[in-house]
């Protein structure tokens, strides 16, 4: 399953996507490895990827992102 999210509508794995989540919602890396039983290098590879989809470089605008509402599509 694969998800749009974001402003450049960039497509992500559900994977990326909940680190990403509990990232942005002020987890620590190593808190979010442990939630999830993975490794701490897992989760950042994952958010590596999903920032580079998105073109941003860290948590705080990667917050802002998830936490904007959808844009709206013109008729």
């Amino acid at each position: 399953m694969q998800r749009r999210v974001g402003r450049r509508g960039c497509v992500t794995d559900p994977r990326e996507l909940q680190d990403a989540k509990l990232i942005a919602a002020g987890m620590p890396g190593r808190a979010v490895a442990d939630r999830l039983d993975l490794s701490l290098r897992t989760v950042n590879n994952h958010l590596g990827r999903f920032y580079a989809k998105l073109g941003v470089s860290g948590r705080h605008t990667l917050a802002q992102i998830l936490t904007q509402p959808p844009e709206q599509k013109s008729p």
